[in-house]
């Protein structure tokens, strides 16, 4: 089916989302710090409230069903394959999409050619982006 935001930055553009690292931390506080931001920021595109992964989260019935139905009637219109394919997808969702971060400290912005060169160059996973 895809991830909620990926869908949303094809329908809406790259344009009009933003990458902010809020705070950095340590292994041992990476749960705990993100609990915290996700209470404080109530983020829309979460599906599971709780930190962590989405191992064990269950879907209820009702979700299944209308998420069967999605996936059965989806055909994407022409406006949506021109977006997807200017959005360079199809040659994998972290390719060709340009990151710019900026160091809200120090307000130095690097710009990364992919979110590949963006996740190594933070030193971070790339689903972390």
């Amino acid at each position: 089916m895809g991830m909620l935001i990926h869908k949303a930055m094809i329908k809406y553009g790259m344009v009009n989302f933003i990458l902010v690292i809020v705070e950095f931390t340590d292994k041992d506080n990476l749960l705990k710090c993100e609990q915290k931001w996700m209470v404080e920021l109530k983020p829309k595109y979460n599906v599971n409230p709780l930190a962590g992964n989405s191992r064990g989260y269950k879907h209820t019935d009702e979700i299944k069903t209308k998420l069967r139905a999605m996936a059965l009637g989806r055909v994407a219109s022409e406006e949506t394959r021109k977006k997807m394919s200017e959005a360079h997808i199809g040659q994998g969702p972290t390719t060709g999409i340009k990151v710019e971060v900026t160091d809200t400290k120090t307000s130095i912005t690097t710009i990364y050619e992919s979110i590949v060169k963006a996740a190594k160059g933070l030193g971070v996973n790339v689903k972390t982006l």
